[in-house]
């Protein structure tokens, strides 16, 4: 059970990412930019790997 708790709490942010830049209207940042999917991408990677390290020095796990 904690290892479905963890992964739903670090795919959580990801999914709240992907959910804003799938929506379709035209007001979304880094949109229109060149290099908008590869830092969009990148938050999505980023963010849960920061919060793994963060649980991991809180011994949550």
């Amino acid at each position: 059970m904690k290892v479905f708790t963890l992964l739903a709490t670090l795919m959580a942010p990801t999914t709240v990412i992907g959910g804003i830049f799938g929506m379709n209207f035209d007001v979304i940042p880094l949109a229109h930019l060149q290099e908008g999917f590869y830092v969009t991408v990148g938050l999505m990677l980023a963010i849960p790997l920061l919060m793994l390290i963060y649980f991991k020095r809180k011994g949550w796990f």
